[in-house]
């Protein structure tokens, strides 16, 4: 174990040493990278906040079609011509899923 003498004349030898000045532009360099740190850390959290929201959503969704689902579907099938209904939501689903699909591969 080093004694706090050799300690202090280590410390003592480190502070005499000459040293470099900092480098162009050193706080710059240094804002901007707290920046781009700051900045992954709050697209993380948005990107967790909208998959929880996404997830809250759907869990809604099932829990209401459990729920209603029967007086609601017999409710849209009394309107005449609502067969579009259907045809629209599934390209919208078809789609919306496709596209999530798509962004998961290419990154």
């Amino acid at each position: 174990m080093s004694s706090p003498d050799n300690l202090h004349r280590l410390i003592d030898r480190a502070l005499r040493m000459e040293r470099d000045g900092l480098p162009d532009h050193f706080a710059a360099q240094t804002a901007a990278f707290v920046e781009a740190q700051s900045r992954v850390a709050g697209d993380r959290f948005e990107s967790w906040a909208q998959r929880g929201l996404i997830a809250a959503l759907i869990v809604a969704a099932i829990v209401t079609l459990f729920l209603l689902g029967g007086q609601a579907l017999a409710l849209l099938a009394l309107i005449p011509g609502a067969g579009w209904v259907y045809t629209v939501a599934l390209c919208v689903g078809l789609s919306l899923a496709v596209q999530h699909v798509g962004k998961r591969f290419s990154t």
